[in-house]
């Protein structure tokens, strides 16, 4: 008996402390440990987090306003100080909060106007702050347009062609959603483009035709067609057109010669062309032999174009002499006209001291 108790009292302390332990770590409360973690874990000074920087939007109509909010987070152990936000031309900041405390977060709210958009689009700002590490921090706004109006086949109208050939055009205008009815025209091609106006379908489809009426030349310009929609006031068809005559001349200016360092010299070709195909002659060229030599060569066996092959005279061009001169062609076509062509002659001549190329 004295053995055994002898054995009791020396593990009953062993015992004591086993059951001890536990019970001291519960005592101590978790969140004694947490802040104390997540104070080491904060990186040094501001640290700027952007939780979702790309906001796709989906699909919205023209002339509708999308608003959203970029949620700003504050990782660092110091305030987060947003000095400015920047934005892309059609997009603009409503809002932003100009600082963050540790551990908490923010807003930077941006808003776009979706009038005159359409089809898809993406914009995008710039978040300029404390934060040593990223100073600055990329917003992306995206989406897709649906237009108020379609305009089919587009809004680009191009006329190309000779005098007497080239098609009219016409543009489809197709509301969905919203009824229009057009209620004017403006335009600064007058006497150029003639346009016409039929309504296909009453406050939905109209048809607008638009014909050239310039014989010979080159124009720029639009056709705005004024709405009674608030949100689509009107519509621009911008309109381009390149005319010519029955004969084409082209290059109307050309360079020949040599350059400065180098030793080839630069020869140039002139194509003129019949644009209904026809067989035609040149009756005349008039040039500076002193400063040209021309080869006419035919472009086809039946006479429908031919090729002006253009030699500069440099011998007789003093070196570093850049200078202008003029070729005129006279065809025989059923609307004869005279056609320049400005030529530009360089002798620039090599610089001895230069190595050869």
């Amino acid at each position: 008996m004295p053995g055994k108790t002898r054995s009791l009292l020396f593990h009953a302390p062993l015992f004591f402390l086993f059951w001890l332990a536990p019970l001291t770590l519960f005592a101590q409360s978790p969140g004694d440990h947490m802040p104390l973690r997540d104070n080491l874990q904060r990186p040094e000074g501001p640290s700027i987090q952007v939780v979702n920087p790309g906001h796709d939007f989906g699909e919205m109509m023209e002339g509708e306003v999308v608003t959203h909010d970029y949620v700003i987070k504050n990782r660092g152990d110091a305030f987060l100080e947003i000095e400015r936000v920047t934005t892309g031309t059609g997009c603009a900041v409503a809002r932003f909060d100009r600082a963050i405390p540790p551990g908490g977060e923010g807003k930077v709210t941006l808003r776009m106007d979706l009038t005159n958009y359409q089809g898809s689009i993406r914009k995008s700002a710039t978040v300029f702050s404390n934060d040593p590490e990223t100073p600055r921090v990329q917003l992306q706004l995206q989406g897709m347009v649906n237009p108020l109006i379609q305009v089919k086949p587009g809004d680009r109208i191009s006329f190309r062609g000779f005098e007497g050939h080239v098609q009219e055009r016409a543009i489809d205008l197709v509301s969905w959603s919203s009824p229009f009815k057009i209620q004017g025209v403006e335009t600064n091609l007058e006497g150029k483009v003639q346009h016409s106006i039929e309504t296909v379908e009453e406050d939905k489809h109209y048809r607008v035709t638009l014909s050239n009426l310039v014989p010979l030349g080159v124009y720029n310009g639009y056709v705005k067609l004024k709405t009674d929609l608030a949100r689509k006031p009107e519509i621009t068809l911008w309109v381009n057109g390149i005319i010519e005559g029955e004969i084409s001349v082209k290059p109307q200016t050309l360079m020949v010669g040599r350059a400065a360092n180098r030793e080839e010299v630069h020869l140039g070709t002139v194509l003129v062309v019949n644009n209904p195909g026809e067989a035609f002659r040149i009756i005349s060229l008039d040039y500076d032999e002193d400063l040209l030599e021309i080869q006419k060569r035919p472009l086809t066996a039946d006479d429908r174009g031919f090729s002006l092959e253009i030699t500069p005279r440099l011998e007789n061009i003093p070196t570093g002499t850049q200078l202008k001169t003029l070729l005129s062609i006279q065809t025989e076509a059923s609307s004869p006209q005279k056609h320049e062509v400005q030529i530009h002659i360089l002798n620039m001549g090599l610089n001895k001291l230069d190595p050869m190329p």
